[in-house]
C-alpha cells in the first residue's frame, strides 16, 4: 500500500523504520517515507518533520523546512493548529509565506478538504502572496456546506467585514446561526458578538429565516 501511495501507509512504514519496531531501524528510510507521506498533505508526516528538521532528529537540520512544515499544520483548522502548542503567528511569518503559499498551490490537485482550507487560508490572509478574497470565499462556502464549521465561521467573518464582497452582516449573522444549530460552540460566541452590531429588527428577521428554511433540529449547546 506504501509503494502504491497510501499516505497512511507510508507514514506508518516510516514510524516502523524510525522506531526500529518489526524492522532494522533506518532514519533514511524514515525520512523518505515521512516526506513521501508529507507530501500528500498527512498531518502526522508534516507534524514529526517539522520537529525532525528543528532538531535535526533523524535528518539534516534545516529550519526552513521546518517552518514550511509548521506552516501548513498552522493553516489547518483550530484542532490540527494546536499540535504545534504555538501560534499561527510565527510560524507563517513572511520568511516562509511564499514557500508555504507555493506548496498549496501546487498540491492543489489533491483536492481534499485539508488542501482547501489551506489554500483558502493562504488566499485570504495574503500569506506569500496578494489575496484572492472571491477564491478564499468561495472554498470556504464549499468545505462549509459539507460539514467543516470552522470553515463556514471564517466565510461569516468575511460577510461581516466585506472581504472580496459588499459587507453583509445579515448574512453573516445567518451563516453562524446556520452553524451554531450544528453544534458549534465557536460559532454561537461569533454570532453573540457579532448582534451588536445588528439591530432587534434584523436579528429577528434572520432568525425567522433559519426556521422557515432550515427544517433540522437544533443541537442544545
Amino acid at each position: 500500500r506504501a509503494a502504491a501511495g497510501d499516505p497512511e501507509a507510508q507514514y506508518w512504514l516510516a514510524d516502523r523504520y524510525y522506531l526500529g519496531s518489526e524492522v532494522r531501524r533506518d532514519e533514511k528510510l524514515a525520512a523518505d517515507w515521512f516526506l513521501k507521506a508529507a507530501d500528500q498533505n498527512h498531518l502526522g508526516a508534516q507534524l514529526h518533520l517539522a520537529y525532525a528538521y528543528s532538531f535535526g532528529d533523524g535528518v539534516p537540520k534545516n529550519i526552513p523546512a521546518s517552518l514550511l512544515w509548521k506552516g501548513l499544520i498552522a493553516l489547518r483548522d483550530d484542532s490540527s493548529s494546536e499540535l504545534l502548542g504555538t501560534a499561527k503567528s510565527e510560524v507563517v511569518s513572511t520568511e516562509v509565506g511564499l514557500a508555504v503559499r507555493e506548496w498549496v498551490l501546487k498540491h492543489a490537485y489533491l483536492n481534499t478538504p485539508e488542501i482547501k482550507f489551506q489554500t483558502a487560508q493562504v488566499l485570504r490572509n495574503g500569506i506569500g502572496g496578494p489575496p484572492d478574497y472571491l477564491t478564499a470565499a468561495r472554498l470556504f462556502r464549499e468545505l462549509g456546506d459539507a460539514g467543516n464549521p470552522e470553515a463556514s465561521i471564517l466565510l461569516a467573518s468575511m460577510l461581516a467585514t466585506g472581504q472580496g464582497t459588499s459587507r453583509d452582516e445579515k448574512s453573516a449573522y445567518y451563516q453562524l446561526l446556520v452553524t451554531e444549530a450544528k453544534g458549534s460552540l465557536k460559532a454561537a460566541r461569533a454570532r453573540l458578538a457579532l448582534e451588536h452590531q445588528l439591530t432587534r429588527q434584523e436579528i429577528r428577521e434572520t432568525r425567522l429565516r433559519l426556521f422557515s428554511t432550515k427544517p433540522f433540529e437544533i443541537i442544545p449547546l
